[in-house]
């Protein structure tokens, strides 16, 4: 069994200029440490990685501070966004002229643990347990967890159409001259009499059904109980939740003196090891995202 390393080598990011925001409370959450591994290990440790919270912080500060930080990159989890929105932050980035966002193809970083065929590389999986074991694994969980993340995921797109923007300031300074006259602006305003019947449907119960089940058919593509290669589910479900399970399950992880470790630190450490292998064995979000990185790092050095 190989031991962990007693602790990374510190690198001075204090004055870097090209900074990479993604999501996680602390520096110690997996996605900074991951990320910090990652773009190490592929000659990009000018990079600083910051924690900044949650989804919706990453996307304020990717609108906040474009205009002032062009060389600030943001990294989101996927959550319940369309194929569409996806790709385009691929295709776009960097934008300068928008925000420096990219949006994980998977709903989260730890989906891309959970991948079977990545995850079985791991020299901390658990001498008895076989690829089979590991599948089999993955699999139980998810199936355990399938409706539970639908709804889940129906939740997330309603957060997202019920709280978009939907209406521009007023501009006419004209029509607000007195407290009566801007009322009457904006109690007759038709986009908020649009919004509330857009909403209102939205809320419906039918729809909500029906979304549900869309979300059930995508994720399982009409196969229950879940199988491999069927369905969205490995790459749509609560990879956090997933990987947590078989972190404790299937994974036995050792500190320096022998000790097992444990909780967050042990997903971290069996993530961190997988980032040891070469580039060229990652999953290709990974290596997309480095190349990227060092496109942009090349062409505006710090």
């Amino acid at each position: 069994m190989k031991q962990v390393i007693g602790g990374d080598a510190a690198i001075a990011r204090q004055s870097a200029r090209h900074k990479l925001f993604v999501e996680g409370a602390t520096d110690e959450e997996i996605d900074p440490s991951v990320l910090r591994e990652l773009l190490t290990r592929n000659g990009l440790s000018q990079i600083e990685i910051v924690a900044t919270g949650g989804c919706s912080n990453i996307r304020n500060a990717a609108d906040a501070l474009l205009r002032e930080h062009p060389t600030y990159y943001f990294l989101t989890d996927r959550d319940a966004q369309d194929d569409e929105r996806v790709e385009a932050s691929w295709a776009s980035f960097p934008d300068i002229k928008k925000r420096n966002l990219l949006i994980w193809r998977k709903r989260e970083l730890e989906n891309y643990f959970i991948d079977p065929d990545y995850v079985k590389k791991s020299n901390w999986l658990k001498p008895k347990i076989t690829e089979a074991t590991l599948r089999a694994a993955i699999l139980k969980e998810a199936q355990y967890r399938l409706y539970m993340d639908a709804a889940n995921l129906v939740l997330m797109e309603l957060n997202e159409i019920v709280c978009a923007h939907f209406a521009e300031h007023f501009a006419d300074v004209s029509k607000f001259r007195t407290e009566a006259a801007a009322l009457s602006v904006l109690t007759s305003f038709d986009q908020i009499a649009c919004k509330l019947a857009s909403v209102q449907h939205t809320l419906e119960q039918s729809v909500i059904e029906a979304t549900f089940r869309r979300y059930v058919a995508e994720l399982s593509g009409g196969q229950i109980p879940l199988q491999y290669g069927s369905g969205t589910w490995l790459n749509r479900m609560s990879g956090k939740e997933i990987f947590r399970s078989i972190i404790s399950s299937c994974f036995l992880v050792e500190d320096a003196s022998g000790d097992p470790v444990t909780g967050k630190k042990k997903a971290t450490e069996v993530a961190k090891d997988l980032l040891r292998q070469d580039l060229n064995e990652q999953p290709n979000d990974f290596i997309q995202l480095i190349n990227l990185m060092n496109a942009r790092v090349t062409s505006a050095p710090a």
